[in-house]
């Protein structure tokens, strides 16, 4: 799952996730789809840190991890269908 904008002065920014990385794995599930990375960001409570795990653009497809906080429950604003 591409990250098209990070916001400012949030967790995302704070842990070092940018603009075009790409979202791999979140706290040890495989993210491949939008369902997968919904699934994902559902299991997770505020005030966690799990690892994040991307690929860079620049950096010759190279795997980084990151611990962004979890500030919020997540919820969709549309169902995936």
């Amino acid at each position: 799952v591409l990250i098209s904008a990070v916001n400012k002065d949030s967790s995302a920014e704070a842990a070092g996730l940018r603009a075009g990385d790409v979202i791999v794995e979140i706290a040890g599930k495989p993210v491949k789809t939008l369902r997968d990375y919904c699934g994902a960001m559902r299991e997770l409570k505020a005030g966690e840190t799990p690892e994040v795990a991307v690929l860079r653009t620049g950096q010759s497809g190279q795997r980084q991890t990151f611990r962004p906080r979890v500030t919020a429950p997540f919820e969709l604003v549309k169902p995936l269908k």
